[in-house]
């Protein structure tokens, strides 16, 4: 549900609203509705048109994607808000259950 709360959870961070943008670091962890994104940084790009809105979360380093049973790792993530779409690239590894896809 890309609707439901986002909940963010880093070392540190950085917020530019002029540039609509936050860059958190440190062992970022995010939630939301079951499923969580760990990696070590993450870039937010967002709007703010009354209303702050993602409109995209790029994840670099030692990314982890989990839900439920399904586990997706790699070096890098984009999730495009938008589509509901996340893109992995970088020796990736897809895990559902007792299933692997490398």
């Amino acid at each position: 549900d890309s609707r439901a709360p986002v909940v963010y959870d880093a070392g540190n961070g950085l917020f530019d609203d002029r540039a609509n943008r936050a860059v958190l670091g440190g062992g970022v962890r995010v939630t939301q509705a079951g499923l969580t994104l760990q990696s070590n940084r993450l870039l937010i790009d967002f709007t703010n048109s009354g209303q702050l809105e993602i409109q995209r979360i790029t994840a670099t380093g030692d990314v982890t994607i989990t839900r439920g049973d399904e586990r997706a790792s790699g070096d890098n993530a984009i999730y495009d808000f938008n589509r509901r779409i996340i893109t992995m690239a970088g020796n990736v590894q897809l895990r559902r259950g007792s299933d692997t896809l490398n």
